[in-house]
C-alpha cells in the first residue's frame, strides 16, 4: 500500500489517545491513517528522527480580523509556520460585521478557523468597545449563529474598565446566551471592575474564564497568593480556564504561584494580534507561549493537552481537530525542543527566562506540507526528482 506521507521514527504525544512513544505517523488524502501492523511505501517520507510529532496545534484565543479598521488581526496563514494549524477568533467581529469577517478572513484561509461573536455588535474592528447591556442586539446575534452554525461557539465579553461597568454586562450577556440556545460565553477578566471570584459564581459548564493568570487588578489569588475558593469550585462544576497571555493579559507572578498551587490552566493560548505575530517577547507564537509553561513545570504531555485536545472538544471537533487518531484531519507538526535561555516579559514587563524552546519543524494541514524548516531533515536525499 502506498499513502502520501508517511513521518517515521518521531516521537509522537498524542493525549487524546495516551500516546507518547516513538512511532509512525500516516496521512493519505487529507486524513491520518493506521500504519500499524503492514510495511507501507509512501510518495513523501519524512524522517521526524530525534523530533517530536504532535497533532496539528489549536490557539484557542487569536483575534484574526485583519481586515478591520483597527488592523488588528494577524493573517491567520502566517501561523502555519508555528505548526498551529487551528484557530478560534475571540470576538474580534460582532453581529454587525461577522459576514464580512466570514468572508474575507474565514473562507479565505487555509487554516481550520471557529470564532467566538463579540457581544459588542462590531466588536473590536473600530477600536472601540462597549459592554453597556443596553447595546447588546440578541435578534441579530442569534441570526449570526444560525447562519454559520459550524463556525461561531460562543460569545465573548470584555469585563473591564472602561469597557463594561459591572457584573451586570455579564448577567445580560448570560441572558442572551440562554435566549439564544445556551452558548458557552468567553470572558475577558483583566482589570475588572468586578472580583474574580463573583464573575466565577456566574459561569457555567462550559463557559471559557480567559487570562486566567493576569496581574492587573482583581487576579485570582488572594493576599495569601493562594487561588481563591471559589475559583477553585468554578473549575470543579466544569467552567474552562484558558491562560490567554497575550501582551497585556499575562503575569508571571500569578502564573507560577498558580501553577505552584496545583491549578494549571485548561487551555494555553496565545491572544495573538498581528502586533506580536513573530517578533514580540511575550507572545511570539504558540510553541513560544507552550515552552513557558513547559519550563515553569508544567508536562509536556500536559501542555500538548492544553492546545490540541482540550481545545478540539470547546471546538465541537473532538476526534476529528487535535488527534493523530486515525480518521482525523492529516494536521501534524514536528518539533524540536532545544535547551537554551528564552526572554519572556508579561505585562508588567517582568522577566522570566525559560530554559526550553519548542522549534516547529514541518507543519502538514489536510495532508500537505505548508511549512518546512530548510534546515529539518537534510540528511537524506533523493536523486528521483
Amino acid at each position: 500500500m502506498t499513502i502520501d506521507i508517511l513521518i517515521r521514527n518521531g516521537h509522537v504525544i498524542d493525549p487524546s489517545r495516551d500516546i507518547d512513544d516513538i512511532q509512525d505517523v500516516g496521512i493519505d488524502k487529507g486524513v491520518i491513517v493506521d500504519v500499524s501492523g503492514e510495511k507501507l511505501e509512501a510518495v513523501q517520507i519524512v524522517d521526524a528522527e530525534g523530533c517530536y510529532v504532535f497533532p496539528g496545534l489549536i490557539d484557542f484565543h487569536t483575534h484574526l480580523y485583519y481586515n478591520s479598521a483597527s488592523r488588528l488581526g494577524g493573517h491567520p496563514n502566517f501561523m502555519l509556520s508555528t505548526g498551529v494549524t487551528s484557530l478560534v477568533d475571540a470576538g474580534t467581529a460582532g453581529c454587525e460585521n461577522y459576514k464580512h469577517f466570514h468572508d474575507t478572513v474565514v473562507s479565505a484561509s487555509e487554516e481550520h478557523i471557529k470564532a467566538q461573536i463579540s457581544c459588542y455588535p462590531t466588536g473590536m474592528a473600530n477600536g472601540h468597545e462597549n459592554f453597556d447591556p443596553a447595546l447588546f442586539k440578541k435578534k441579530e446575534t442569534a441570526a449570526r449563529f444560525q447562519e454559520y452554525p459550524n463556525e461561531i461557539i460562543g460569545l465573548k465579553i470584555r469585563l473591564s474598565y472602561g469597557l463594561a461597568e459591572g457584573i451586570e454586562s455579564l448577567v445580560a450577556a448570560i441572558r442572551m446566551s440562554e435566549d439564544i440556545g445556551g452558548a458557552p460565553i468567553c470572558v475577558h477578566v483583566t482589570n475588572s471592575p468586578c472580583a474574580m471570584g463573583n464573575i466565577a459564581d456566574l459561569l457555567r459548564r462550559g463557559d471559557i474564564f480567559c487570562h486566567v493568570y493576569h496581574g492587573t487588578g482583581n487576579t485570582i489569588l488572594d493576599e495569601n497568593n493562594k487561588v481563591y475558593k471559589k475559583i477553585r469550585q468554578a473549575r470543579e462544576r466544569g467552567v474552562i480556564f484558558d491562560a490567554g497571555g497575550g501582551k497585556m493579559n499575562g503575569s508571571h507572578h500569578v502564573t507560577k504561584e498558580s501553577l505552584a498551587r496545583d491549578f494549571p490552566p485548561d487551555v494555553i493560548s496565545t491572544d495573538m494580534t498581528g502586533d506580536k505575530l513573530h517578533y514580540s517577547s511575550r507572545s511570539r507564537n504558540l510553541p513560544f507561549v507552550m515552552s513557558r509553561f513547559l519550563s515553569m513545570g508544567m508536562s509536556l504531555r500536559d501542555v500538548l493537552r492544553c492546545v490540541t485536545e482540550t481545545p478540539a472538544k470547546l471546538m465541537n471537533e473532538e476526534g476529528r481537530l487535535g488527534t493523530l487518531r486515525p480518521g482525523a484531519v492529516g494536521d501534524v507538526t514536528v518539533m524540536t525542543l532545544a535547551e537554551q535561555d528564552v526572554h519572556h516579559y508579561d505585562s508588567n514587563a517582568a522577566d522570566y527566562i525559560s530554559k526550553q524552546l519548542l522549534i516547529p519543524q514541518l507543519s502538514v494541514l489536510r495532508g500537505e506540507i505548508a511549512f518546512c524548516q530548510p534546515t529539518f531533515n537534510l540528511t537524506q536525499y533523493d536523486f528521483g526528482i
